[in-house]
């Protein structure tokens, strides 16, 4: 049997060799030094300093190129900038120009209907022009004929004592020759004289008459010319004073439309006026805000 003294001495001597194998393990892997070359850090290091040069072109090249890069953003920004700038500047006229052309609209709209009230009077007065020249001619007709008639009266009554002497000495003479012929003269001998002096009182006869009712028919017709002319002159002169009366209601009318189409201008360019200056104002305010906002 072995004694506790012998038990001590293997617990010791395999401790000492679990401690010495430790040691040659940790003396193999891991404190035996190994050539520089073999270090990670090392290996950066060497690369660094071999690329030393290049790094620092790199970096310069780097540099400009940010440099660069940093003005074209810049430029990019400002032409953005003016770009949006001459678009909102573009939507602001387009604004300013619905209200000018809005105002302008109403401009034309009450002109339209001034126009159209005027033409409407005008038609009123022609109308009643018509209506007006219609009764008057009624009128002067009805008296040119009774004037006529009584003309012709006056002629006839005129010409009644015209060579009535004479006439009635030849209805005399005529009525002898007759009964002569057919009542005395016995032969165709003693009828032949008082047929040839019948058929010479017949035609100073007819000569007479004809001379008085030429004469007759020349005054009427004269007279007749006169009335038919005074007739023209009243009615054309009745027809102008109408028109100068409906010219003047026009004009007056026109006056009075032309003036207040004046003031109702006046207030609608002075409310556009205003309109635009507000609407330029509050999209000048947003185009500012945009900008400082955004850009």
């Amino acid at each position: 049997m072995e004694g506790p003294d012998e038990h001590q001495i293997s617990i010791k001597f395999l401790s000492a060799l679990i401690m010495g194998l430790l040691f040659a393990f940790l003396l193999v892997y891991v404190f035996i030094p190994h050539p520089r070359e073999y270090y990670p850090a090392y290996e950066v290091e060497r690369e660094n300093i071999a690329s030393a040069g290049e790094v620092q072109v790199l970096e310069k090249d780097l540099e400009a190129l940010l440099a660069e890069q940093e003005q074209e953003h810049q430029r990019f920004r400002e032409d953005f900038r003016n770009r949006s700038l001459q678009l909102m500047e573009s939507a602001k006229e387009s604004s300013l120009a619905v209200i000018t052309s809005r105002g302008l609209e109403r401009m034309d709209g009450l002109r339209e209907e001034m126009l159209r009230d005027l033409d409407q009077l005008q038609a009123e007065l022609e109308a009643r022009e018509s209506s007006l020249m219609r009764e008057k001619r009624r009128e002067l007709e009805a008296n040119l004929s009774s004037e006529l008639q009584a003309m012709r009266r006056e002629i006839r009554e005129k010409y009644s004592d015209y060579n009535q002497r004479q006439i009635k000495n030849n209805y005399l003479r005529i009525l002898n020759l007759r009964l002569a012929i057919d009542k005395v003269a016995e032969s165709d001998s003693e009828r032949r004289p008082h047929q040839e002096e019948l058929e010479q009182v017949l035609a100073e006869q007819q000569e007479l008459m004809s001379e008085r009712s030429q004469q007759e028919n020349m005054d009427i017709s004269a007279r007749t010319q006169t009335l038919i002319l005074e007739f023209n002159q009243e009615y054309y002169s009745f027809r102008q004073e109408i028109r100068d009366e409906h010219n003047e209601i026009l004009a007056e009318e026109e006056e009075e439309m032309l003036a207040e189409l004046e003031r109702i201008r006046a207030e609608i360019r002075a409310e556009m006026e205003r309109e635009r200056e507000d609407k330029a104002a509050r999209i000048e305010a947003l185009i500012e805000e945009s900008l400082e906002k955004y850009y």
